[in-house]
């Protein structure tokens, strides 16, 4: 009894607490690097025609300067010569590491391990050309390689250009350092996603506790307020360490300090609200879950040691920069360096909107410099995974049947759309969800916008805002959102919608200005895209306009209008298809692809990032169940919940209208181009009338989802790689695995409890609502 008691007694509870800190603490610096030794003197080679010292072009870059080192490359002045780079002999390693530059998959390049004296072969694959980058690439070589005499090869026989190679001497590791790696990083991750969240977060719940106190909010208010106070935290660190990178810092702890006091305060003088806290809870639960699952599957399979190029390289072929670019924006004003005249080739700092940054400069502070952009990389992929957050709150707005709201939420979180927009952290799902968070504020799902106070207004006004801080292709759904209110004269009253357009005010106006006047002429995307001007010049955006389109006829402007439309649904698997029946191998610019099939993977891949109705999949199905639905409803009538998501169909199709409409650029309209929470809204209408109309179907289709397209898109290279006399750079992370196969089952497990257990009411209530 005296047992149990000390167990309840504050002391214990005390420990536990500090306990689980100090576990966390000690994850977040239990990073391991790699210990790598060198098998190799430094003149222990032997080269032979275009391979010299230092022979790569000379624009070749190092990611990292602390990664510089002494390198050998086969460039010449017409790239066609011919030269060898030979190793002396050392024993095969369990792990063999080098840096890598140019084309070593170009036809007639080879990197290969040759066996002493028994001259057999085994070949070093890489997914994707590191071209003029130098690529830190590992490969866990086979137990029967291992320990046996070999000498490390390279030929540049290329016949086409580009096809030069670059290399540096090999390293070794072992497997247990190669394990031990591993599970420091998945400590790391596990570590870094609680306490970004908590930092993330905290700021909120102050401010939402503060408001509680004045005026008593819902759940709903609650939780909008504490992700957009969230937000407002990392915009407001941002201008700080605009003016001075010191004060910056300095505030960034003290906003994180504050708002910890202020919510422990709550807390122990038990002045918070356990139902509006559990909410949050519930939230802050799904974004860890979802961060946890998608980051164990981003790096799964090892594409590079830096953590930027992984997450380009991983599911679709090279992507660009853009996931990097807010970190690039706040590493520079952390370091107090120039923004100006540009943030990085090509881009200015106010091209991009800036809430990611300001995010990424909120924690910066409590990151270590050495393991920064893999904590980056975490963030930007918690910041991302509020779409769920959004998505489940939405689907209980709408009352439906809490196993249908599990469906919808698995069929988003087991597909293809959301996995790779997730995990390549440009902030466009982060702008979907707080778009889709005003329109929960104006209760636009039930048709209540007329009714909406002018508190609910400003919270939308302030979510529009914050949308357009993280991605400025969320502002066609915005402008849909103004037609289809002002078309059904369904406008809340004068003060609601003046509190809104004041929010809105409030966080758009300093970034305008920052725009215009601190680093001009902030325009070049509004201009490219709307008016398909991609010169930084002078020109404002009305005169683009005016001149690019009167360049155009009118039956010039209709076709590409109409171009627009067809891209909507991408091209189709005929021709693809055709060929691998016919066992045609396919060809790129610098090999031949041996499978017939491995074009039809890439169509696959491909239609779900670029295009509009390719990306949903099976959910399309939904279209026709929705249209049965309506002609059914026409005798009946519609019920709530479908009338809902007749509403968000409308938002969606006349976005899609608008998009289509102003893109100046014939066949632009990919998923990249424009607004993510269009196609947020596509997969949760979709899957709702599945779920509702047809659950039977809904629960074969998603079965089929999870079960095999998921995972072909997911674990693409177990499919891809050709096995035989070939080991590949990277190979399967065993410590991602079991994160991702934990993510996996805690997102099954939460799923079965809220929508199958007797006790998933209390986990999905309705969100009440004034």
């Amino acid at each position: 009894m005296r047992i149990k008691e000390a167990l309840h007694s504050h002391y214990w509870k005390l420990l536990l607490c500090s306990g689980a800190i100090g576990a966390l603490l000690w994850g977040n610096f239990a990073l391991h690097a790699r210990q790598d030794q060198p098998l190799l003197g430094p003149t222990d080679y032997q080269i032979s025609g275009s391979f010299v010292p230092n022979g790569v072009p000379a624009d070749t870059r190092w990611l990292h300067k602390e990664d510089t080192q002494f390198s050998l490359g086969s460039q010449s002045e017409d790239d066609l010569q011919r030269g060898t780079f030979i190793s002396h002999a050392f024993a095969a390693p369990a792990t063999l590491s080098f840096f890598v530059s140019g084309y070593p998959s170009a036809a007639g390049n080879r990197l290969y391990l040759e066996a002493v004296p028994e001259a057999e072969k085994l070949n070093l694959g890489i997914v994707n050309e590191p071209g003029s980058e130098w690529r830190h690439y590992y490969w866990k070589l086979p137990k029967p390689w291992r320990g046996r005499t070999v000498r490390l090869v390279a030929e540049n026989q290329a016949t086409a250009s580009p096809g030069w190679l670059g290399l540096t001497l090999p390293h070794a590791g072992t497997a247990a350092d190669e394990f031990k790696t591993s599970l420091s990083r998945v400590a790391f991750v596990v570590s870094s996603i609680l306490l970004e969240a908590a930092v993330f977060l905290l700021p909120g719940i102050a401010l939402a506790c503060l408001l509680n106190f004045k005026c008593k909010l819902d759940e709903l208010r609650f939780v909008c307020v504490t992700l957009l106070g969230g937000a407002a935290a990392g915009y407001f660190v941002f201008w700080v360490y605009l003016l001075s990178a010191r004060a910056g810092k300095d505030t960034a702890k003290a906003v994180v300090l504050a708002s910890l006091i202020m919510v422990v305060y709550v807390i122990l003088k038990r002045r918070a609200d356990t139902k509006l806290f559990k909410e949050v809870a519930i939230c802050a639960l799904l974004m860890v879950i979802l961060t946890a699952f998608y980051t164990g599957l981003g790096f799964l399979y090892e594409h590079s040691v830096d953590p930027g190029v992984q997450v380009e390289e991983r599911f679709v072929d090279p992507l660009p920069i853009d996931n990097m670019l807010p970190y690039f924006f706040a590493d520079k004003l952390y370091h107090s360096q120039p923004v100006r005249p540009f943030l990085t080739i090509g881009w200015k700092s106010s091209d991009r909107p800036p809430l990611q940054a300001g995010i990424t400069l909120l924690q910066f502070p409590f990151w270590q410099t050495q393991s920064r952009e893999l904590s980056y990389q975490i963030l930007g992929t918690l910041l991302q995974s509020l779409w769920l957050v959004a998505v489940w709150l939405l689907l209980r707005m709408l009352s439906v049947d809490r196993r249908a709201i599990v469906i919808v939420c698995a069929f988003c979180i087991f597909s293809r759309f959301f996995l790779i927009n997730t995990f390549f952290i440009w902030p466009k799902l982060l702008s979907a969800a707080f778009f889709i968070l005003a329109l929960l504020a104006l209760r636009y799902p039930l048709g209540k916008v007329k009714c909406c106070p002018p508190f609910d207004a400003a919270i939308a006004g302030a979510a529009v805002g914050v949308a357009m801080l993280s991605h400025g292709g969320v502002a066609f759904s915005i402008i849909a959102l103004t037609i289809v209110l002002l078309a059904g004269r369904k406008l809340p009253s004068l003060s609601s919608v003046a509190a809104g357009i004041a929010m809105v005010l409030l966080f758009l106006l300093p970034w305008t200005m920052y725009q215009k006047h601190y680093d001009p002429p902030g325009n070049r995307l509004l201009k490219w895209h709307l008016a398909g001007d991609q010169n930084l010049d002078s020109l404002t955006f009305g005169q683009a306009l005016v001149q690019d389109y009167g360049k155009l006829s009118a039956s010039q402007i209709v076709e590409n209008k109409i171009e627009n439309v067809k891209t909507l649904f991408g091209p189709g698997p005929w021709d693809v298809l055709r060929n691998a029946f016919a066992g045609k191998p396919a060809a790129t610019e610098t090999k031949t692809i041996a499978s017939p099939w491995l074009p039809v993977l890439d169509w696959y891949k491909t239609g779900t990032f670029f295009y509009v109705f390719q990306s949903p999949g099976l959910l399309d199905l939904g279209f026709f169940v929705f249209l049965f639905a309506l002609l059914f409803s026409l005798k009946c009538g519609l019920s709530p919940a479908l009338a809902s998501l007749w509403r968000l169909l409308l938002l969606f199709c006349v976005s899609m209208v608008v998009w289509c409409l102003l893109l100046y650029i014939p066949g632009a309209t990919q998923i990249h181009m424009g607004s993510m929470a269009d196609m947020t809204l596509l997969f949760v209408v979709l899957a709702s009338i599945l779920a509702l109309v047809t659950p039977r179907m809904a629960c074969v289709l998603l079965g089929l989802q999870v079960m095999i397209l998921f995972p072909l898109f997911a674990l693409t290279e177990a499919f891809v790689r050709p096995s035989g006399n070939v080991v590949w750079a990277g190979g399967l992370d065993a410590g991602m695995a079991g994160l991702a196969s934990v993510g996996f089952l805690a997102a099954a497990f939460l799923g079965w409890k809220a929508g199958f257990s007797d006790s998933g009411e209390n986990l999905c209530p309705p969100p009440e609502s004034a």
